[in-house]
């Protein structure tokens, strides 16, 4: 914390030639770095001698840097460290005989993050943001990587895998020496990039080389490929929900706009189901009201398409539906299913939805509704069929639900085509006890 605020960080950032002046967002900036560089080289000590060889070129790298802008003091502590971990490499290669444990490589990473910026700081520019960034490429990719993972698999960020660059390496076959040999090698590449880089005034040449480099890491497979991989079908994934969202979200706006122009809000709720239903290639659509003590039908709104000559000449008109036969209709608690037949010869799919929400302790209401499609019905719009049906039922009366609904299509002038209804049908007594009848079936 004292180094963050009495640093040189209070000057403009550098990012590929964009000047940004923090102020005073400058502070929490430094300490994110700092707190960042400290786990970064935490997380890949998972191998003898990886920390502290990357640890050695970075410091080298400031050095140098340090030197060539007139920063005699960050020379001087980058060398110290440089040296300190050269003597220190004799024990920790593999096989190591010591280690650096937590306390060392969260101290290394502390060095080496405030170190990188102060050696990218320049008088007359300021940070120059690309060059600690390239020097520091290969690591923060790593835990880049072990953070989306991990994440995206549903675990805890802290929680130890074996998929890091080394881990990824070692399972190609590489011993531990070799290993540790290729992450140095390109960890050298990034520190002669981020040199150039600076030397020349290009933040571009480091920024091309730095991403060319990782692309190939990526694209070869060598590591980070499963992980983009998961985090594009990741998106692919949420881009499907919001879509489904949005959907939804459009028929909120529509609701809400009928609400203000229709004169029963119920009646066009009815009406919107039954397009719906319509667009999906649906052929029938039932609500009922059924009792939840005795399951007996209290009333019904049906809306059936003409599908044979002895059906009602309009496509508005409901199918005559026998009482026993609406009786017999079972219904689910929110079930969706889509059956498909021999997709390969490219026949219709027949699918059904059943929809079941308790208004009350002793009033149960039922939505059912089944269709043709040339193909599967999207997930979203069977997703705002149930939308809507769950609107209907919080719209109309507890007391008298059927009194909602129009009688004819003159009870509602407005809405265009609205489908015709059924008459409520009466509450039906209890039969007397005796020997169980014999079921009703439904005719063909």
């Amino acid at each position: 914390m004292p180094w963050a605020f009495a640093g040189r960080v209070l000057e403009p950032i550098q990012v590929a030639g964009i000047s940004i002046d923090l102020g005073t967002a400058s502070f929490p900036f430094v300490v994110l770095w700092l707190v960042a560089c400290a786990n970064v080289i935490n997380l890949v000590d998972g191998l003898d001698g990886l920390a502290s060889t990357i640890c050695l070129i970075v410091s080298t790298t400031v050095c140098a840097l340090a030197l060539t802008t007139g920063m005699h003091g960050a020379a001087f502590l980058a060398a110290v460290v440089a040296a300190s971990l050269v003597g220190f490499l004799g024990h920790n290669l593999p096989p190591a005989k010591i280690f650096l444990g937590d306390s060392g490589s969260l101290t290394l990473g502390f060095l080496i993050g405030a170190l990188s910026l102060e050696a990218s700081t320049k008088r007359a520019t300021g940070l120059i943001l690309t060059v600690p960034l390239v020097l520091m490429s290969i690591p923060i990719f790593d835990t880049a990587m072990a953070i989306l993972r991990r994440k995206l698999n549903g675990r805890s960020i802290g929680e130890g895998d074996r998929a890091h660059i080394h881990h990824r390496l070692q399972d190609r076959g590489l011993s531990q020496s070799r290993a540790l040999l290729v992450i140095a090698f390109l960890c050298t590449v990034m520190a002669a990039t981020a040199f150039v880089s600076a030397v020349l005034r290009s933040e571009w040449i480091g920024l091309a080389i730095c991403g060319s480099v990782l692309a190939l890491l990526i694209a070869g497979g060598v590591f980070g490929h499963e992980e983009t991989i998961h985090f594009f079908h990741y998106l692919r994934g949420l881009g499907r929900v919001l879509a489904a969202r949005a959907g939804l979200l459009k028929t909120e706006l529509s609701l809400a706009q009928r609400d203000r122009i229709q004169r029963s809000r119920v009646a066009a709720l009815w009406a919107e189901l039954c397009r719906r239903t319509q667009g999906l290639g649906g052929d029938a659509l039932e609500l009922q009201c059924r009792d939840a003590a005795t399951d007996g039908l209290l009333w019904r709104r049906t809306w059936a398409i003409q599908t044979s000559a002895s059906m009602p000449s309009s496509p508005d008109q409901p199918r005559p539906v026998a009482e026993t036969e609406a009786e017999e209709m079972t219904s689910s608690h929110g079930e969706d299913q889509a059956s498909e037949i021999d997709p390969l010869q490219k026949k219709p799919v027949g699918w059904e939805v059943a929809y079941t929400v308790h208004r009350a302790e002793d009033l149960r209401v039922v939505l059912i509704a089944h269709g043709t499609l040339s193909r599967t019905p999207p997930a979203a719009a069977l997703a705002e069929l149930l939308h809507l049906s769950q609107k209907l039922y919080e719209s109309w009366k507890r007391e008298d639900p059927s009194d909602e609904f129009p009688r004819g299509p003159e009870s509602n002038p407005q809405i265009t085509n609205p489908p015709a209804f059924l008459r409520p049908l009466p509450t039906r007594s209890p039969e007397p006890e005796g020997p169980e009848p014999e079921p009703h079936r439904r005719a063909a």
